[in-house]
């Protein structure tokens, strides 16, 4: 690969990364987060694929990258398994579903991303990305405070603390900053760090954990206490002589603390009425349904990003009693939710291939002689993505520093290229220079082809279906929902927008239409049992199916 090819390579994935990140749009679709992260996540994956495409060789040749060939094949193969093979609608496990979009689509540009990451990693690609992610945590940290100060300029539909910055959500604002702060911590332990850089990231951390604290999610706090302890060992383990006693006294106490916190969480323990809150019991909630689905189904799954389908179905009559009508599209545990969607060969080869990734950051660690804050800070943020999926949603903007980060692990762990940078030399009038091989574009270009192709068609449906819901005209919203790809949660809104303006013969349509598209849809089955007269087949047929797909409601 030449060193031109290598440089547009890591520019690709820093600006994608820095716009998935941040990118919303509140005011063209109505789903405002996540689609627009998938968009910009697959626009920019396949592009950073083709212009590394033809080094993907060395995979499979070099005897170095034969584990993580084998780790990452088997993690893409197990992928489509249930594509093929389970019960749910092939374009929401495509797409994924309406407000996550982790679907397939998703996870291949992921794994695109990792993959050439791998190849592109140096020491320098490394320094972008931590000064990428201290950038996205900057801007994501002063507009959270405009959120808590009353003063965002967007009008958001907001159930939540008024703190969701750029990923919808407080549970994922705290979990980033959370992330984003290990460079902060890197700043001011960094010796060479000149006294003003150290006092701004001094200014940024204790505004990061202000606005952490603010936002009332404690996996936010949990991820960050994961990166300060583990930076401050890392520091005193590489610098001081007396190192060995310092780091197991330091080490006894952080084990102590963290059980401490753990226990508390699981409501045990002195911390346990500090600590325990009501998502947590939620959370084992959706983890032993997650569980149950995997056991069902071992080799399918239920279907990509098809959880909120299957949840009332496998869920406990526990679950059922202390919380009734709560739903969930997502188990809360990214790893549960491999194991629930795609089935446990799925589960066990994601689980192999972040060990793997693990202990190739532990590696890194090791090898260096002294305090390495850059490779140290890329480990530890890694380690604070895993800390927060373990407790929570596999959200794309997340997601993408996830899968990055540990690219760059691998990437340095196995020494970064595959082969000698090609160049090429000319004697000019002043002396020997050195001419870049220039970048072939073809294959870029093609790749940025096909990337609109696959997501430009399901931003545009989400948009028209925005406009149309505004325009109040029944026949441009029917038109809306219609176009490819169908998605049936907004075909399913769109009825439940007909029902409350007493367009009940359209709603009925559009039901009957997105039950024939998907019969796990229980809220199809809800609102067509509602609008359909009593004793009437329709109204029967969505009572049966509703105590089937709801068993442990005696409601019904």
């Amino acid at each position: 690969m030449s060193l031109t090819e290598k440089k547009a390579s890591q520019w690709i994935a820093i600006l994608g990364g820095l716009i998935v990140a941040l990118l919303v749009t509140p005011s063209t679709s109505s789903e405002p987060v996540d689609l627009p992260k998938m968009t910009a996540l697959v626009i920019f994956a396949l592009p950073m694929f083709a212009l590394t495409l033809k080094n993907f060789k060395y995979f499979f040749i070099e005897k170095k990258y034969r584990s993580i060939t084998t780790f990452t094949s088997a993690f893409i193969f197990f992928l489509f398994v249930p594509m093929f093979f389970a019960d749910s609608p092939w374009k929401q496990q495509f797409f994924g579903a309406f407000g996550r979009n982790t679907g397939m689509l998703t996870y291949l540009a992921l794994i695109l991303v990792f993959l050439a990451g791998i190849l592109v990693s140096t020491d320098d690609f490394a320094r972008k990305i931590f000064i990428t992610i201290s950038i996205a945590g900057v801007i994501s940290t002063f507009y959270s405070i405009l959120q808590l100060t009353k003063h965002d300029p967007i009008k958001w539909n907001n159930p939540y603390n008024a703190i969701i910055g750029f990923l919808g959500n407080p549970d994922f604002e705290s979990s980033f900053l959370g992330i984003s702060s290990v460079c902060a911590v890197a700043f001011i332990l960094k010796s060479k760090t000149r006294l003003g850089l150290r006092l701004v990231a001094i200014i940024y951390l204790v505004s990061d954990v202000f606005v952490i604290k603010k936002s009332q999610a404690q996996q936010g706090l949990l991820v960050f206490a994961i990166g300060l302890v583990s930076m401050v060992l890392i520091f005193l383990y590489k610098t001081y002589p007396i190192k060995r006693k310092l780091i197991h006294i330091v080490s006894i106490f952080s084990i102590l603390c963290g059980s401490l916190v753990l226990l508390g969480s699981l409501k045990i323990g002195p911390f346990a009425s500090v600590i325990y809150k009501y998502s947590v019991r939620q959370r084992g909630f959706y983890w032993h349904a997650a569980i149950q689905m995997m056991l069902g189904h071992p080799l399918t799954g239920v279907g990509l990003d098809s959880y909120g389908d299957n949840y009332f179905l496998y869920r406990s009559a526990n679950a059922a009693f202390h919380s009734l009508p709560t739903q969930s599209n997502a188990a809360h545990n990214v790893y549960l939710d491999f194991a629930a969607c795609g089935g446990a060969l799925l589960f066990v080869s994601y689980v192999i291939l972040n060990l793997y990734i693990a202990l190739a950051g532990l590696n890194l660690l090791r090898r260096s002689q002294k305090f390495d804050p850059f490779t140290s800070a890329i480990v530890i943020m890694w380690v604070g993505y895993q800390a927060q999926s373990i407790i929570s949603i596999n959200q794309i903007g997340l997601a993408i520093w996830g899968w990055m980060l540990g690219a760059i692990i691998v990437g340095l762990y196995l020494k970064g290229d595959v082969q000698p940078l090609v160049a090429s030399t000319k004697l000019g009038k002043k002396g020997l220079r050195v001419a870049q091989k220039r970048i072939t574009w073809e294959y870029p270009a093609i790749a940025f082809l096909v990337s609109l192709i696959l997501v430009v068609p399901s931003f545009q449906a989400d948009h028209d279906y925005r406009v149309a819901t505004v325009s109040r005209n029944a026949d441009q919203v029917v038109k809306a929902v219609s176009r490819y790809p169908e998605d049936t949660d907004r075909t399913l809104n769109a009825a439940t927008l007909f029902v409350n303006s007493n367009l009940i013969p359209q709603a009925q349509k559009l039901v009957l239409h997105v039950l024939s598209i998907n019969k796990k849809s229980y809220n199809a089955w809800v609102l067509l049992k509602e609008i359909s007269p009593k004793g009437s087949d329709l109204y029967n047929r969505a009572s049966k199916n509703m105590r089937q797909l709801n068993p442990h409601d005696p409601n019904i």
